[in-house]
């Protein structure tokens, strides 16, 4: 079965990274809309996306849209070594993907956020960023952990290892 990716449309890159972690068309524009609203329900200058109305959102609609579908995002310390972080993350039974918030610059002194997902399927990572063509695999773990640093060290990037979130015992 193929890796589920979306191509780039507006600024929805959290539409798509959220899809690509959860591997289907789980969210659309109008849910994280919503999910902007319920947070702050200022319809002109809502804080968590963009005024124009294209999306662009920020880190706790994210979280919101995960937590309704039953996963949590941790977040991985950039002042910490990444590569050991990652790996425990990988290894739980848990393990959803990583996602990553890099700085795009769109046009000279116009500064964006640019949300993307890191899936595994089959024991191959892939790179599903919505500004791909199509997933893109890594080579090995050691090439996604340079990626991944280079991100955050040079766009100012943030990661985050997304889990599912066990079922309540109901003991």
């Amino acid at each position: 079965m193929p890796v589920h990716h979306e191509r780039q449309a507006k600024s929805l890159c959290a539409v798509h990274a959220i899809n690509s972690l959860l591997q289907g068309r789980v969210v659309t524009q109008a849910t994280l809309d919503a999910i902007c609203l319920e947070l702050n329900p200022s319809t002109v200058l809502n804080p968590h996306r963009s005024m124009l109305g294209r999306g662009d959102y920020d880190v706790n609609v994210v979280q919101v849209a995960l937590e309704r579908n039953r996963c949590s995002a941790r977040w991985v310390n950039n002042g910490k070594p990444m590569a050991p972080i990652i790996e425990a993350g990988m290894a739980t039974a848990q393990f959803v993907g990583i996602l990553v918030n890099v700085r795009r610059w769109r046009v000279p002194l116009w500064e964006s956020r640019h949300w993307f997902a890191i899936v595994v399927d089959n024991d191959t990572i892939y790179n599903c960023d919505s500004m791909l063509a199509q997933p893109t695999p890594f080579a090995s773990r050691p090439a996604l952990f340079a990626f991944l640093q280079d991100a955050v060290a040079n766009n100012d990037g943030h990661l985050f290892i997304v889990e599912r979130i066990p079922p309540p015992d109901h003991h």
